[in-house]
């Protein structure tokens, strides 16, 4: 497996920075790097995945299916034991699996497993691959992933609203939200303030966020709009004759009582 397609690795820097990192955009202060090429570690190496968001799973799902890719990297065939194990949070082995599997010269083949199991909790893959004459003892501890109390009925938790910042994620909103409608959450928390609204100097519904507030809709999930970041937040309003317009059509309406804020 090769970072990009095409590097055995890469080597960046990387600052601290709001809700994320930024990669440097300037010179990397290393003055060199030295590469050592051992023999393989690890002859056979193994990648896994699943096709489900965040890798959660609903307990009634039949089938939860973990995908495993193995890939010989020797120049002769060779077969080895692989065994599967799944191992949950508390360090309790739930399930496991042990089959056999050989590998042409540089072959690279998948294998999938079901994991027998409907108790929720967060688990770890496991995945060991043993040829005792080859000299083959390699031990994986792949990803984590998780069985959640999913309501096979739909009932959400009115009372509980998860708060995603996903404008910080762009491009992995349907991911999220398709986990956390699995968790029963009656909705989404969300802010805006009045800069974001009031653009333009009249009410404006940006087409990013009427975009993103569709998908909540169509994932069976709820609103929560809250008004924030402006100076009436914190309770003070600038007096009346240096309030510009857009101040003072904020003020207004935050100085009406009311529940909340909704837009159709």
């Amino acid at each position: 497996n090769r970072v990009y397609d095409k590097y055995d690795f890469v080597l960046t820097i990387e600052s601290p920075y709001y809700y994320q990192t930024e990669i440097s955009q300037g010179s990397v202060p290393i003055r060199s790097v030295k590469i050592t090429r051992h023999t393989a570690k690890n002859p056979i190496t193994h990648y896994g995945w699943t096709d489900e968001s965040g890798n959660v799973f609903s307990w009634f799902q039949k089938e939860k299916i973990l995908h495993n890719e193995f890939t010989n990297t020797l120049d002769r065939e060779v077969t080895a034991e692989v065994t599967y194990r799944v191992v949950s949070f508390d360090g309790i082995e739930i399930w496991n699996k042990t089959e056999s599997i050989t590998l042409a010269p540089h072959e690279k083949k998948t294998a999938d497993v079901n994991v027998e199991t409907e108790y929720c909790q967060l688990y770890t893959l496991i995945v060991d691959i043993v040829n005792v004459n080859e000299g083959i003892n390699s031990h994986y501890e792949r990803y984590n992933f998780a069985v959640v109390k999913t309501d096979p009925d739909g009932i959400q938790n009115e009372n509980f609203y998860f708060a995603a910042h996903f404008d910080h994620y762009k491009g992995h909103e349907d991911e999220g939200l398709d986990v956390i409608r699995k968790s029963n959450t009656y909705g989404i928390r969300t802010e805006f303030g009045w800069p974001k609204v009031d653009r333009i100097g009249s009410f404006s519904y940006l087409d990013s966020d009427r975009e993103f507030h569709d998908k909540i809709k169509n994932n069976n999930l709820h609103l929560l709009a809250i008004y924030a970041f402006a100076t009436a937040v914190s309770g003070i309003c600038p007096k009346p004759m240096n309030r510009s317009n857009a101040g003072r059509r904020r003020c207004n309406l935050l100085q009406k009582p009311q529940r909340a804020l909704l837009t159709e």
